[in-house]
């Protein structure tokens, strides 16, 4: 993950004939402030072919997570999926929670 100073949203154009090469920096840079996360993304590309469901799985091994963070504004199906499996493998999970009135996220522990 890179870490920079910028605030502002990506600018990917669709129609440029490099914004795949584009889209996949932009997915890899996040503001300088979200740095203390130590986050990892993986990402798997498929070019010029068109991944099919099947393809865009990764496979990685159980003790591969420390801990998981759901999103603000994850479906409460798939929440439900991922604290499931959690549980069975014994990985923390954390939900993101606003805080009210301030431009910022906190976690708790769902137990």
């Amino acid at each position: 993950m890179l870490y920079d100073n910028e605030f502002d949203y990506p600018f990917i154009d669709p129609l440029n004939e490099d914004a795949i090469s584009k889209s996949l920096q932009r997915t890899q840079n996040k503001a300088k402030t979200w740095s203390y996360e130590k986050e990892y993304r993986v990402v798997k590309t498929y070019f010029p072919k068109i991944a099919t469901e099947t393809d865009r799985i990764i496979h990685l091994p159980n003790d591969f997570y420390a801990e998981i963070t759901i999103g603000l504004d994850i479906p409460e199906k798939s929440k439900n999926e991922i604290i499931e499996i959690a549980r069975k493998r014994k990985i923390k999970v954390y939900q993101a929670i606003k805080i009210p009135f301030k431009f910022k996220i906190e976690r708790e522990l769902i137990p």
